[in-house]
């Protein structure tokens, strides 16, 4: 089990943000609205022009594969999370770091309020007992 820290908590946050921006790549991908017209292909040499669909499926290879690699990173720091033993913690870091929430957001799910500093002084105390 790794240790619980700050810093592991923010990268797995940008994991979790880097996800979000490989799905929204992938259907850019996938957008048909997008695709170069015929006259801009036209436009080039014969010998410059690749084939807009093996590349856009050669992007997309790249991405799921990044895909898979934050979505490890996710499955392996939540299974360190589940050994927190400690439900409100794991449910801060839950919403926050893993889901993406905002403090307020964050502790509107666990208390039921929206005090920004309550979920953030909570974990906070929490880290530095550790």
């Amino acid at each position: 089990m790794c240790a619980m820290t700050l810093e592991r908590m923010e990268h797995i946050r940008h994991v979790t943000d880097q996800l979000r921006q490989i799905d929204k790549q992938i259907y850019c991908e996938y957008d048909t609205r997008k695709s170069p017209s015929l006259e801009n292909v036209s436009k080039h040499s014969i010998g410059t022009v690749s084939d807009p669909v093996r590349d856009a499926v050669h992007a997309v290879d790249v991405l799921e594969q990044r895909k898979a690699e934050c979505l490890q990173e996710m499955l392996i720091f939540e299974q360190d999370l589940s050994e927190i033993g400690n439900n409100e913690i794991e449910a801060i870091i839950r919403w926050y770091y893993l889901l993406g929430y905002g403090w307020k957001e964050t502790s509107r799910m666990v208390y039921g309020s929206c005090d920004y500093f309550r979920a953030r002084n909570t974990l906070r105390r929490y880290l530095a007992k550790e």
